[in-house]
């Protein structure tokens, strides 16, 4: 009862509510690291194809 009178009850949700989102942000972050570092390696492959196409290209002209 003492709790519901000086409002300890809704601190408690309150530092909960933080703990929750700062956990959440915490989630979101390695799942973006993750995300860019998968980016990355598609990029990096689509560079090293597009290389290699110029490369042949290049080949093909000099034969002819």
């Amino acid at each position: 009862m003492a709790a519901c009178i000086n409002y300890d009850y809704e601190k408690d949700y309150i530092l909960e509510a933080l703990m929750n989102d700062k956990m959440l942000q915490a989630k979101k972050l390695r799942k973006k690291s993750f995300d860019l570092r998968k980016t990355t390696k598609a990029q990096e492959g689509i560079m090293n194809a597009a290389k290699k196409r110029i490369e042949r290209i290049r080949e093909k002209e000099m034969s002819d």
